[in-house]
């Protein structure tokens, strides 16, 4: 059964895909950073550092 992508996908040129260094580098900050703001709302649980987890949060999120 042949479907045809989503255009924004990119081809499949192999069975396999490969992953970059750069990407899996993106990753592991990615990962370091959400460790590091949880926490950060561990020590600042208030509700002005649950808002500043939280800005902060959605700043990574965007990023990734």
């Amino acid at each position: 059964m042949f479907y045809s992508p989503h255009p924004l996908l990119r081809k499949r040129e192999t069975e396999t895909a490969t992953v970059s260094y750069s990407e899996l580098l993106f990753d592991l900050i990615y990962v370091f950073s959400v460790t590091q703001l949880s926490h950060y709302l561990l020590h600042n649980l208030t509700w002005a550092g649950l808002l500043k987890e939280t800005i902060l949060w959605f700043v990574v999120w965007l990023l990734w």
